[in-house]
């Protein structure tokens, strides 16, 4: 699910398609859709809020 990462309204009714040829089924695709929007999500959530800051110890 490249493109659904990528850029969500990129992915079409093709990459569905393809999805089950493979043999998932549509709940199975319901997972995976719900999974990498939650992950791109988060990635680009920490991407906005930029590296950690670690105090040091004195």
């Amino acid at each position: 699910m490249d493109a659904l990462a990528a850029n969500p309204p990129r992915a079409g009714h093709a990459h569905i398609e393809r999805l089950r040829e493979l043999g998932l089924a549509d709940t199975e695709i319901h997972d995976l859709v719900l999974s990498a929007a939650s992950f791109s999500w988060a990635n680009r959530l920490m991407l906005t809020l930029g590296e950690p800051e670690v105090p040091q110890a004195d």
